[in-house]
């Protein structure tokens, strides 16, 4: 595995329910404050280490993979926000995938992103 298979995902969700999931595992941000996890490749040596409550961090698999957030807006507040964005080290700096999101009250929506890691 090489040193540069992380991401990091970073969440503000206030007044939004989220659900993250890579490759169909769910990270387990939930939403309604700012989060951020750490997620690397599945392969990784560490990997049958971690904890129980922390092995669905180790997601990436080499090639493609996929990204997918869905929230569902809980409040009318004008303050309600939410930003999810996807980093990725990379041999040539730092890939970004970000959303921001102006939605209708509880409307669930689902928005996906592919990124490949080699």
């Amino acid at each position: 595995m090489g040193k540069n298979r992380t991401c990091v995902v970073n969440c503000v969700a206030h007044g939004y329910h989220l659900k993250v999931e890579v490759n169909g595992i769910d990270i387990g941000i939930k939403g309604g404050k700012d989060e951020t996890k750490r997620i690397f490749a599945d392969e990784s040596p560490v990997t049958p280490q971690l904890p129980k409550h922390l092995k669905n961090l180790a997601c990436i698999r080499r090639g493609e993979n996929h990204f997918k957030v869905t929230f569902t807006r809980l409040t009318k507040r004008k303050d309600a926000k939410l930003m999810v964005e996807l980093k990725r080290a990379s041999q040539i700096g730092t890939d970004k995938f970000a959303v921001r999101i102006e939605d209708r009250l509880n409307e669930t929506m689902e928005v996906t992103h592919m990124f490949w890691m080699g």
